[in-house]
């Protein structure tokens, strides 16, 4: 059976233009099941006592639910919640759940328990983050709610996710004109939500970078791709 999930390219060299219209955009969700999920995660945040799913710094563990020093509810992950949520808005007729605490409460936050067949990892694509997941500050039971509020929507929301292929994501995940390039792309695609997304992520936006489109991204092929034939440009 043919996956739901495009396969990201063994090798690339071309602007990042071009990977954008002939890859990385298929791979996109749809905006109007990121509009649902924004709604749905702007409402849960407000909400009394929400747990604030966070990237993991020290001392925490991934899963584990703790009380801040003020009594917030806090539960540290890896990237499982990206790979995991890219596939409920890719995969599946997403649409507002009927009980949406649960359906939070669901999402994975160790790589290991993303059991699904296929997702966006296994079809070779790296989920980089337009804006930081976490800054270095390790303190928190510190943390308020604005913080703590900000720091999950970058941890989870759709418009702070961008797909390049892992061969060499280390290269490029940080690039500044790739980071430039996807924030002009998806205010684009995003525009219904964006600003506001902003705003929640308490991020201002990146610094514009003219001419990022042409911006060269290359991905060599390895000699055991060659040996094997498994070529796709």
């Amino acid at each position: 059976m043919k996956p739901l999930i495009p396969k990201a390219p063994n090798s690339f060299k071309s602007s990042l233009a071009d990977l954008f219209k002939q890859h990385a955009r298929h791979v996109l969700p749809a905006p109007d099941r990121v509009r649902v999920f924004h709604e749905m995660l702007r409402e849960y945040i407000s909400t009394p006592d929400p747990v604030f799913l966070i990237r993991k710094v020290s001392k925490m563990r991934r899963g584990e639910t703790i009380r801040s020093a003020s009594g917030l509810r806090l539960r540290a992950s890896d990237n499982a919640p990206a790979w995991w949520l890219h596939y409920q808005l890719y995969a599946t007729p997403f649409s507002n759940p009927e009980n949406r605490d649960k359906f939070i409460d669901s999402i994975p936050t160790h790589m290991f328990e993303v059991s699904l067949s296929e997702h966006i990892n296994k079809a070779g694509w790296h989920v980089a983050h337009i804006y930081y997941a976490k800054d270095g500050n390790t303190d928190y039971q510190e943390w308020n709610h604005r913080e703590l509020a900000w720091r999950m929507v970058r941890n989870i929301h759709p418009c702070n996710y961008f797909y390049i292929p892992k061969t060499n994501w280390q290269r490029y995940g940080g690039h500044p004109d790739v980071l430039s390039y996807f924030q002009q792309k998806y205010a684009e695609i995003y525009r219904d939500v964006w600003v506001e997304f902003l705003d929640m992520a308490n991020a201002s936006g990146l610094e514009s970078r003219p001419g990022a489109e042409t911006f060269t991204y290359a991905i060599p092929l390895k000699a055991t791709q060659i040996l094997n034939g498994n070529v796709s440009k």
